[in-house]
């Protein structure tokens, strides 16, 4: 408002000096200069300025220029600022052409700054250049300095200037010039100036643009057998899936009652929730028009959801955790107790660590120990196709990493962490258990833990140790605060522990209290080379006061 008030000002003193005239004016502030070209604004304490500049503009014939003048360069500025107004330049152009000259300078526009810089520099130091610039013809064709009739002249030996003569020899002799001044580059039509579009093509050769957004192999599987269920179904009614979702306009209403018809029957039918929120994800990825018009056939899954609400994994409390490595050990499945800890210790999902081989693990050791911490590679991140495309587990628990190094430290770069099935990591892990007198059947109670209680147990104790969401929710790797939260389970991981028999609590609590002992001599045992298959005999006979299970 007071750039514009000091701009309506000037008007004013302009208009007394008796009008008539044009002007240019420059301002440093970008609102103001565009609100004055434009000759309004939506904001109202604006308005009333505008109006009047208009008024003095239109009655007493002032033609002002409005131009953008950065704040350092203003000189009017320096006043507002008690600053000292800045000298003229020593060399300047203007005391040094006549005004013919200086409109042929005026004509030069859309130089770059290192051009314009140039060009100043050069002027500078060769005045007479501007008379050249002041030359009427190459104000009207600035590109070249060549007039138009120049171009169609005959040639003519005892002259011999550039672009005298036929008209094709012309085009040459600038064909010509440019590729010397290009060097390198090719002018072949069709052919990129830099090698990285040829470097990108043959990265990219092989690849299919499919329709739709990305998704994962087993997701498109998946989606095909269901695909097949809903068009046997549509079969069986006389409908056909391509004149109803795939027509120019299709009717919303039709297809939202279809769709909802279709998940009732699901319903009935007995099948599972995801059945039907892939049937319509598969709808909108093969006609994404219905993107957003299928809010009755969303409404339908979320009324089936509150019905059989989603039972989330059971976080695993660390006493457990502790006594299922520490039972592990004595039995020399340093294996099972790896993985059971980079899983808690690091949040990862079992099915990152089957994939993982010992390349991707980085242990202390691998790096001389100047790291304090272990990080394990994700090959295929879940989120890879909507949060980072490289992302890696982190693991800190100086135990729990000690237990990670006795496991995987020895192994060979191409093997796997757990080279077996998943079937028999959960194999072991069911005797483990019965091993603690821990639940492992459905329908006992508490819920038994299962391999995906690693991942939020992991989680829950990491949030009630440190109480910052976002270290959490960074070092997990979730996409947002709220799929983390499904995972922070602190109430349910604490009163777990009472929910077992007292048996299995004094189990539990027994493989927690004779961990650190335990995790010593399997060190010793480690260092030696002893085999694991020999641990629980040599434990066995080692068992004392100190270390009893």
């Amino acid at each position: 408002m007071l750039e514009a008030a000091a701009c309506l000002k000037l008007l004013r003193d302009l208009a007394k000096r008796g009008g008539d005239l044009k002007v240019a004016v420059l301002l440093d502030s970008h609102v103001a200069l565009s609100c004055f070209v434009r000759g309004r604004s939506s904001a109202k304490s604006l308005q009333h300025l505008l109006k009047k500049a208009a008024s003095l503009c239109l009655a007493c014939g002032i033609y002002p220029a409005f131009r953008y003048v950065p704040t350092r360069l203003n000189p009017a500025d320096a006043p507002s600022r008690d600053l000292p107004l800045p000298d003229p330049v020593d060399a300047s152009l203007a005391r040094e052409v006549s005004s013919f000259v200086a409109h042929g300078l005026a004509s030069v526009s859309g130089l770059r700054r290192w051009a314009a810089n140039w060009a100043r520099l050069v002027l500078l130091l060769q005045p007479s250049i501007a008379l050249f610039l002041g030359h009427a013809d190459v104000r009207k064709n600035p590109k070249l300095p060549i007039s138009l009739h120049e171009w169609t002249l005959d040639f003519d030996s005892t002259l011999g200037f550039p672009g005298e003569g036929p008209l094709w020899l012309s085009w040459i002799f600038w064909t010509f010039g440019f590729s010397l001044a290009l060097g390198p580059c090719q002018l072949v039509l069709g052919v990129g100036v830099s090698h990285g579009d040829d470097v990108r093509k043959l990265r990219r050769a092989g690849i299919v643009l499919e329709e739709g957004r990305r998704v994962t192999e087993t997701t498109a599987n998946v989606r095909e057998v269901l695909f097949g269920n809903f068009c046997e179904w549509l079969t069986e009614r006389d409908l056909v899936f391509e004149h109803i979702f795939m027509p120019p306009n299709p009717d919303l209403d039709c297809v939202n009652k279809i769709l909802v018809q279709y998940g009732k029957w699901l319903f009935a039918q007995g099948k599972p929730y995801y059945h039907f929120s892939e049937c319509i994800n598969l709808v909108t990825s093969r006609r994404p028009l219905l993107r957003r018009s299928l809010q009755q056939a969303w409404d339908l899954c979320f009324l089936w959801g509150s019905y059989e609400p989603v039972e989330h994994h059971i976080a695993m409390p660390h006493q457990i955790l502790v006594s299922l490595i520490a039972a592990a050990l004595w039995w020399g499945w340093v294996r099972e107790a790896a993985v059971f800890a980079l899983a808690w210790g690091a949040l990862l999902r079992i099915g990152e660590v089957y994939q993982a081989t010992r390349a991707d693990l980085i242990l202390p050791g691998d790096v001389d120990g100047t790291n304090n911490y272990a990080l394990l590679r994700i090959k295929e991140p879940k989120t890879r196709f909507r949060a980072a495309r490289h992302q890696a587990g982190r693991l800190e628990h100086a135990d729990l990493l000690e237990v990670v190094r006795i496991g995987f430290e020895r192994l060979l770069p191409h093997e796997k962490l757990w080279p077996w099935s998943g079937a028999t990591l959960r194999s072991h892990f069911t005797k483990l258990l019965l091993q603690l007198g821990l639940p492992t059947e459905l329908h006992q109670c508490p819920k038994p833990l299962t391999l995906a209680s690693f991942r939020p147990g992991g989680a829950s104790y990491m949030i009630s140790i440190c109480d910052n969401a976002e270290a959490v929710r960074r070092r997990g790797r979730w996409a947002s605060f709220k799929v983390m939260e499904v995972y922070l389970q602190e109430v349910g991981a604490s009163t777990y522990m009472n929910m077992i028999s007292d048996k299995s609590k004094s189990n539990v609590l027994n493989g927690l209290k004779v961990f650190p002992t335990l995790l010593q001599r399997i060190h010793g045992f480690f260092e030696c080379r002893i085999p694991a298959n020999t641990w629980f005999f040599l434990l066995r006979k080692a068992a004392g006061d100190d270390l009893k299970v």
